[in-house]
């Protein structure tokens, strides 16, 4: 394989194990396709479809987003994905109703279509329901796909109009977001609430079992009640919490789980994806050796976990080091190397 490929798939960051959002969707091989089980990709958009409560449960790094995205994103057809990004907000908030009311609000109203002259007096309004001033956002929201038109934008702009200082109790807030959703059903699309980045908010935080519960267990009840479809994504290990499961089924209609990679072939499909995105179609083997490529299932299924955030990225450095020693492949070599750095 000409090394300038290498280069290229390097420059692309082609193994990127945390790509923006926007692009997890292209990257997504479905799972259904990869395991032969009942397809996770076609049971979500059930779910969407008839606006169910729903959670998605994995290991951090198995493609709880990739398959959320894949389903939920620009693509999505008769539903509208409110997609709430969480984990650049303090944890604190996870168990605040009118905190998370306040952020569904905002997500609503930051869509793409508003006029850039009402967006940011909307957004301070939104914010009174927050516990941190609109300084200290960290994120960006935004809706999946482009299904608010102009006379939808335009109804829900009068529930939120910019001068308005939104109420600052709970049961208020939540009656606004009731309006927006009841706005967007009247349009004919079904509203799926969608907390895709639970991992990363919760993570770090000290107290992070205990934010994690006051989440599902405070806050969920309280959006299960709204007119619209849920869809939440959670490790598995929280469903270890005797307590927490079983709230969480009172919570959720539906559970989802990400399924394993059971063979070589698998996982060589979903490397070969971000090989095609960014550099054509080629065989996987012009770029990694098939002697890598079983190395990094069985470190799949080991080290890993069942983790395939750590397969790019080790796969990742891998390249690099293939491309700084001029080596036509990557090789199982750089794979051990890769993994030891």
């Amino acid at each position: 394989m000409s090394h300038q490929v290498l280069l290229d798939l390097q420059a692309a960051h082609a193994f990127d194990a945390a790509p923006l959002r926007h692009d997890l969707g292209v990257y997504h091989v479905p799972f259904g396709e990869l395991t032969g089980v009942d397809s996770p990709e076609d049971r979500l958009r059930g779910v969407a479809d008839r606006g169910e409560r729903t959670v998605v449960v994995g290991l951090p790094g198995s493609g709880k987003s990739s398959l959320i995205q894949h389903v939920l994103g620009p693509a999505a057809d008769g539903v509208a994905p409110i997609l709430v990004p969480v984990s650049g907000e303090p944890s604190d908030l996870a168990g605040n109703v009118q905190g998370v009311a306040g952020l569904i609000i905002q997500t609503i109203v930051d869509h793409d279509n508003f006029p850039e002259r009402d967006r940011t007096t909307a957004l301070e309004s939104a914010a009174s329901t927050r516990l941190v001033p609109p300084s200290a956002r960290t994120s960006r929201l935004s809706l999946g796909g482009a299904w608010m038109g102009a006379e939808l934008k335009a109804a829900v702009n009068k529930q939120v109009p910019p001068t308005l200082e939104l109420p600052r109790t709970a049961q208020a807030s939540l009656e606004v977001v009731d309006q927006l959703l009841t706005i967007i059903k009247a349009d004919e699309l079904m509203p799926v609430l969608v907390f895709d980045d639970t991992d990363r908010w919760f993570r770090g935080d000290d107290q992070h079992e205990r934010t994690a519960q006051a989440f599902f267990t405070r806050v969920l009840p309280e959006l299960r009640e709204r007119p619209a479809g849920l869809v939440v994504s959670m490790q598995s290990s929280y469903l270890d919490d005797d307590t927490l499961s079983g709230d969480l089924r009172a919570t959720i209609e539906t559970r989802i789980d990400i399924p394993a990679l059971t063979s070589t072939e698998a996982l060589a499909r979903v490397l070969r994806s971000r090989i095609v995105a960014h550099a054509g179609d080629m065989a996987l083997s012009q770029v990694i050796d098939q002697v890598a490529v079983e190395r990094l299932f069985d470190l799949y299924q080991t080290d890993f976990t069942g983790a395939l955030r750590d397969v790019l990225r080790t796969t990742h450095v891998a390249l690099t080091e293939a491309c700084n020693s001029r080596f036509p492949t990557v090789t199982v070599e750089l794979i051990d190397q890769a993994v030891s750095w």
